[in-house]
């Protein structure tokens, strides 16, 4: 049985990730906390945009509030040429600064549990991750389940929990042909582990197995630094870039599309392939036609989807998915209005009874 998992932002929320309408708010209380450290100066550049983009307000609608839209409007401005900000020296400096934030919001939001010997998964994922393990160790039908993720996150809470509960994961970095080794896990828009390769333009996945246990916090939690690290790792004898391979989420990725083109088309071949499809703490936002235009390419096929389930405390979110789904889509489609951990169990009961 094939199974395919979703996940968005609001997925990560209780391990501490910011959502996108509180992402500007969160970074911001880490900078002016001392919590991201010295090097902030990508933080103050950021903040300083953010707020001369306050005078929008007076000719256009636009909630900057939320991130996404702030994201958004960079975006445009880094095609035309126009970002209201003279102190800015370069269009690539923005960017650089604009990955910084990004990559050390996640990684000071997000801390994990440690001892002297591992750092544990965080929840919901590690609850998550044991129970589809469980569910195989407990399968003696030939129809063995088969596990797929797809991410929109850029953090390694899912990468973690999987790895540590003895799932082996595929990146898809690269296209390959005949068998492939561990579990499809799709990162749509980067990863904080992804670094690029300086010569060749690889991108090059930072192992967290290997990673040092990060900066140990006084109640005995780490933070992996793996994304503010990764030019510390080498590939053709020179470091990576200095900010790893994160992908807004914009309107626009095209410019995007000659890294992790293989990464998209593997989503949609799960996505052709997937009988059960769950969608975890994903909001449709209205900007992201990314998704509705993968969905709809991926999704034709002969496969029959069993179950079509959309897991999100947010009512709102309900009918986006119902425009979204054709007809034969629907009859199968159920909407749990609850986060991601309080769900995990109907998720375990939906497999187990396909």
């Amino acid at each position: 049985m094939k199974n395919l998992f979703i996940f968005g932002a609001g997925a990560s929320k209780s391990a501490g990730a910011p959502l996108m309408n509180n992402f500007f708010t969160q970074g911001e209380k880490l900078f002016n906390n001392g919590i991201i450290g010295n090097n902030g100066s990508h933080f103050r550049e950021i903040i300083d945009i953010f707020s001369d983009f306050q005078n929008l307000y007076q000719k256009s609608n636009l909630s900057l509030n939320n991130f996404e839209e702030f994201l958004g409007i960079i975006e445009m401005g880094f095609i035309i040429d126009k970002v209201p900000d003279s102190k800015m020296s370069s269009i690539d400096t923005l960017r650089e600064s604009l990955n910084k934030f990004i990559v050390q919001t996640i990684e000071r939001s997000m801390p994990f549990k440690r001892d002297i010997d591992n750092i544990y998964p965080v929840r919901p994922y590690d609850i998550f991750t044991k129970a589809l393990k469980h569910l195989n160790e407990n399968d003696n039908s030939r129809n063995r389940n088969e596990f797929s993720f797809i991410t929109f996150n850029y953090d390694l809470a899912l990468d973690h929990a999987l790895m540590f509960n003895g799932f082996g994961i595929n990146y898809h970095l690269i296209e390959t042909k005949g068998v492939n080794q561990g579990s499809p896990l799709l990162k749509l828009h980067g990863s904080i582990n992804w670094g690029l390769c300086q010569k060749c333009g690889k991108i090059i996945p930072s192992d967290i197995k290997s990673a040092p246990f990060g900066r140990l916090t006084k109640n005995k939690r780490a933070y992996y630094d793996l994304g503010s690290n990764i030019n510390k790792i080498k590939h053709c004898d020179k470091p990576l870039k200095n900010t790893p391979l994160i992908i807004p989420p914009t309107w626009n990725k095209t410019q995007y599309h000659g890294a992790v083109s293989s990464v998209w088309k593997k989503a949609s071949k799960e996505l052709a392939l997937a009988e059960n499809i769950f969608i975890i703490g994903y909001s449709l936002p209205e900007s992201d036609m990314f998704f509705r235009y993968l969905y709809s390419l991926g999704v034709y096929s002969r496969t029959i989807i069993k179950n079509l389930i959309v897991i999100n405390p947010d009512l709102a979110v309900k009918e986006k998915f119902e425009k979204l789904f054709g007809g034969l889509a629907l009859k199968n489609y159920q909407f749990i209005a609850n986060p991601f951990e309080p769900a995990i169990d109907t998720i375990v009961q939906t497999i187990s009874s396909a």
